[in-house]
Order: structure tokens, then sequence, then C-alpha cells
């Protein structure tokens, strides 16, 4: 009987000290006077330790992620929020937390592709990650979506040039083959 309420314990114990450490990471991450750098550098360590079972704390970085937008001022703040994002929808598909779709969603809407980003893989992250956590009430979103990338017309000469160079278009990122594209696709729609 002691060493099953020392074991009780000891387990109750260590999540707590696991909570507690997650919470001084989140604490530092959403300090007010905290940069898209340091922000960037905060959770590249978190992940770099190799931690599973914190699709939570990841979590809480994207819905705070979304209220620091005003911090994105010059464009190696864009480049950090663009890396933070694809972090935060690649570590929350590793994680399969699955209360974290909506937001996804918006990550794949705030950096569509057919809109002027310079970095597609974010959007691309977004979209793995939605099929990583099998979010299928998004899945009506995602091919409206590609359907509506793949039926638009390349008319403007900044969407022609994304096109041409490999940049805003990932599908011509593997030299011009589709098969990405539908790699992607079926990344997404494998559901479980």
């Amino acid at each position: 009987m002691k060493r099953i309420l020392i074991t009780i314990f000891l387990l109750f114990t260590a999540m707590a000290i696991f909570s507690q450490d997650m919470s001084s990471y989140m604490n530092e991450y959403t300090r007010t006077d905290g940069t898209v750098a340091e922000r960037l550098a905060l959770l590249e360590a978190v992940r770099g330790t190799g931690r599973t079972g914190i699709g939570e704390f990841y979590h809480d970085a994207l819905k705070y992620f979304f209220t620091r937008l005003e911090d994105i001022k010059t464009r190696t703040d864009e480049d950090m929020a663009e890396r933070t994002a694809v972090l935060l929808c690649q570590a929350l598909g590793a994680e399969k937390y699955t209360a974290a779709a909506p937001e996804i969603w918006r990550i794949a809407e705030l950096f569509d592709i057919a809109k002027d980003t310079s970095d597609t893989s974010t959007m691309q992250a977004a979209l793995i990650a939605l099929g990583d956590i099998n979010a299928q009430d998004h899945v009506p979103h995602i091919v409206e979506r590609l359907n509506n990338f793949n039926a638009q017309a390349i008319t403007s000469s900044e969407t022609i040039r994304r096109a041409r160079t490999g940049r805003g278009d990932w599908m011509h990122k593997s030299a011009g083959s589709p098969a990405r594209h539908q790699g992607l696709q079926a990344h997404i729609f494998c559901f479980d």
C-alpha cells in the first residue's frame, strides 16, 4: 500500500514540476516587451528539448502569436513570424493537438499563398498540420482553398513572377512538378 501511495505521490509531484516548468516558458514567451526574435528563439529552445505532451503549450503560444501581430514591423520580423508559425504548426501536428485546429486554420488563411506572402512553407505547414491532427471539420475549407488556388488565373505580374521563381507557389518548388501538390492533398485527406 505504501508503494502505491508513494508512486501516486511521485507521479503528481512530477506532473506539478513539469507543468510549472512549461508555465515558466509560457511566462517568458508572453512577456509584452518580448520581440518576435526572442519568442522564436524560445520556441526553438523548447522544441529542441524534444519534450512531448506539450501540445497545450504550443496551442497557447499560437493563440498569443495572433495577439502580437502588431509587433511585426520589419521584413526580418515578417520572416521570423513566418518561421514561428511554421514551427508552431509542425509542433501541434506532431503533438496531434486537435483543439488547435481553428488557430492552425487561421495560420493557413493568414499566410495564404494566393496573397502576397513570401514564404509559402507557412501555409503548407498549416495544411499539413490540419491533416496530422485529423481536423475533419476543416476539410471543406481546405478543399475550397485548394480548388480556388488551382482555378485562380495568373493575371498579376507579381503572381506570374512568383510562379516562375517558385516563390508564392509551393507546387512549383519541386521543379514544377504537380506531384508535390498532389502529395500535399493526399497527406491532408488521409484521415484515420
